[in-house]
């Protein structure tokens, strides 16, 4: 005789997937770019590190706790950001972390010295945390019945962004300044910003059902599932 457990988790199983939403590949564009910020942010620096040290007169120790300290704020955080997602909305933390995010990213780029930019390095991997629980719950929600390919080519920008890392790190030190990786973040966070509060109209995406009747069976707003979510 099958166990309440059995029962209960053939019930979720057999739970309709919710339709795809129109606008679902805007949203994953903003997404990805968060996602793709904060995983190059974890490489980007170590190229910098002699310019940095050099600037600031640190200590070899010292600078390379600005990519010591990142990795393990991101790997604290994404846990607890994830939690915080379900219970307020994935849309409201997603977009706290970019403001989190790209401040920090200004801040660190006027730093004055190395003990500075590892704290703000420290609030920087905060908010780049929290971007990948609430991005992918949010990629999962939008594409319905197509989720699981859109996850699995959303994970894909994670490694991505640790591959490009270096290389741009190298760009910026070699004709701009150290300064330059992390303030590069500030116009990239602000379009984020701009696009995560100005979703498109949304439309239910299912084929064969009436302009009219789509609409009205439709989310209210593709963010707005999104940060309703629970």
């Amino acid at each position: 005789m099958a166990t309440d457990q059995q029962v209960a988790g053939t019930t979720r199983e057999r739970e309709p997937v919710g339709e795809a939403v129109a606008g679902r590949y805007v949203v994953f564009t903003i997404v990805s770019l968060a996602l793709l910020m904060a995983s190059v942010d974890q490489t980007i620096v170590a190229t910098a590190l002699p310019s940095l040290q050099h600037d600031l007169h640190a200590q070899v120790n010292w600078s390379s706790w600005t990519l010591t300290i990142y990795a393990l704020g991101q790997i604290l955080v994404m846990p607890l950001a994830g939690k915080l997602g379900d219970q307020y909305g994935r849309k409201k933390v997603f977009l706290g972390a970019a403001v989190l995010f790209t401040t920090a990213s200004l801040c660190c780029g006027f730093a004055s010295n190395i003990y500075l930019l590892i704290v703000l390095r420290g609030v920087q991997a905060i908010g780049g945390g929290a971007f990948m629980p609430t991005a992918t719950g949010i990629v999962a929600q939008q594409f319905g019945s197509e989720r699981d390919r859109a996850v699995g080519l959303f994970s894909s920008v994670f490694p991505l962004g640790g591959i490009i890392g270096p290389v741009l790190g190298g760009v910026f030190v070699t004709y701009w300044s150290w300064r330059g990786i992390f303030l590069v973040n500030v116009p990239l966070g602000i379009i984020l910003l701009t696009s995560g509060l100005s979703p498109p109209s949304p439309q239910s995406c299912s084929p064969g059902i009436p302009r009219g009747r789509r609409r009205r069976s439709s989310p209210p707003s593709t963010w707005s599932a999104a940060g309703s979510a629970s």
